[in-house]
């Protein structure tokens, strides 16, 4: 079969446990390694993450982070990033606390296309979907 690895960062590790399965044999031999597909897969995720660091906000709250995601799935995934603690979607500023009324700039379409978002997912959160 083939075999996966997923390489973690350290600070990403909350805990550690041990599984429940059956532990395989001591006689058992491991499968091999292939070094090259691993070092194909770190780089790749390497990639991926530097690709994607504009999407993570610095020092904002779980809350913050779930709505810019939402919004950014919503708008066009690679729509949105963060400057600083301030949402940028299309043009858009959206200040803390995230709503509708925190809005700035961008034309006139974009504006009130995100603000209509905003009230969309503040509605969901609202309703607890």
């Amino acid at each position: 079969g083939r075999c996966t690895y997923r390489i973690i960062r350290c600070p990403a590790i909350c805990a550690v446990s041990k599984g429940t399965g059956t532990p395989a044999s001591a006689d058992t031999p491991l499968p091999a390694i292939d070094f090259d597909e691993v070092e194909r897969r770190e780089a790749e995720a390497l990639e991926k993450e530097v690709t994607n660091k504009h999407r993570y906000g610095v020092g904002v709250t779980a809350e913050a982070q779930d709505l810019f995601d939402s919004l950014d799935v919503t708008m066009g995934t690679g729509n949105c990033t963060w400057d600083g603690d301030t949402i940028v979607c299309h043009g858009v500023r959206i200040a803390p606390p995230y709503t509708a009324e925190t809005c700035s700039g961008g034309d006139a379409r974009s504006s009130d296309r995100v603000r209509k978002v905003l009230r969309e997912i503040s509605l969901k959160k609202e309703r607890g979907s």
